[in-house]
């Protein structure tokens, strides 16, 4: 769990294979906690051997394991209702759930599902009966499903009165959410009103200043966003290069933006000249 709690997420799958092979049985609430680490680098085929896992010992009928199964193929795109926007999927799976009297918490899924299908009334009303009539006090989670619900609807002055009312204190993931649907609206006054709140709370985060200079440049304030870079600078802050991972036959590979450390560069490169020289011919082929 500590690997997922600082991002290490690579060497958990690893960590658990070598548990089991010196005879230590995972349990719920370990193959709960580790299976978000999968999702968060799009590792289907560790979600699926983590699921196996929990079938093996007995768990995968857990409430709290289920869920995480549930959540982590959602999230790697292999459950199409909630990812990919099938909310009328999503809500009769749901009510499935419900009537097999299963109670994990299915919410954070069917409303991320409302958001991608912009259903918001549907939403307001999951929403309100999570308390009223299941029983269930709703989670920062919870909150910023249904901020993102808002703003994926345009609905930004809502999303933040909806913030301004929570019962708990917003977290990165809740104005996160907003800041999604500011970036799409360039609503520079309240990606203003919504950075600040991320400057205040991750003071050493780059990515929230690069998120506000590339709003200002959206919007053609070319001076504000070279100041954010100058405040930048000040703060002996540098942008960190974001890293994708690929899986190939070979496991998991991550790389970054200009990554020279392959050893298949040049095989790599000379791939993708061919490609863009492909994409060229067919461009003026079009053209013509």
């Amino acid at each position: 769990m500590r690997l997922v709690q600082n991002n290490r997420n690579e060497g958990v799958l690893e960590l658990v294979q070598e548990m089991q092979e010196f005879g230590f049985r995972p349990n719920a609430v370990m193959l709960s906690s580790i299976l978000p680490a999968f999702s968060g680098f799009s590792n289907l085929k560790g979600g699926k051997a983590i699921h196996a896992c929990a079938i093996r010992n007995g768990y995968a009928h857990n409430s709290y394991v289920a869920t995480s199964i549930i959540d982590t193929y959602a999230k790697v795109g292999f459950l199409s209702y909630s990812a990919h926007g099938d909310a009328n999927a999503a809500l009769r799976l749901f009510g499935d759930m419900l009537s097999n009297r299963t109670r994990p918490d299915p919410f954070t899924a069917v409303l991320a599902a409302c958001a991608h299908s912009g259903m918001v009334d549907e939403a307001w009303k999951m929403f309100d009966e999570m308390f009223l009539k299941y029983g269930i006090q709703p989670s920062v989670e919870h909150y910023a499903c249904m901020v993102g619900v808002l703003s994926r609807a345009g609905m930004l002055s809502e999303a933040a009165e909806f913030i301004s009312k929570m019962s708990i204190e917003p977290n990165a993931k809740v104005w996160g959410a907003l800041l999604h649907g500011v970036s799409v609206s360039v609503d520079v006054e309240l990606g203003r009103f919504v950075c600040d709140h991320f400057f205040e709370m991750e003071p050493e985060n780059t990515g929230n200043y690069v998120i506000m200079a590339n709003l200002y440049s959206q919007a053609g304030k070319w001076e504000e966003a070279e100041n954010v870079g100058v405040k930048m600078n000040k703060l002996g802050l540098k942008k960190i290069p974001g890293t994708s991972w690929i899986e190939t036959s070979g496991g998991l590979r991550s790389f970054i933006a200009r990554d020279v450390s392959s050893e298949r560069l040049e095989e790599m490169y000379g791939m993708l000249e061919g490609l863009l020289g492909l994409m060229k011919e067919r461009r003026v082929h079009f053209a013509g």
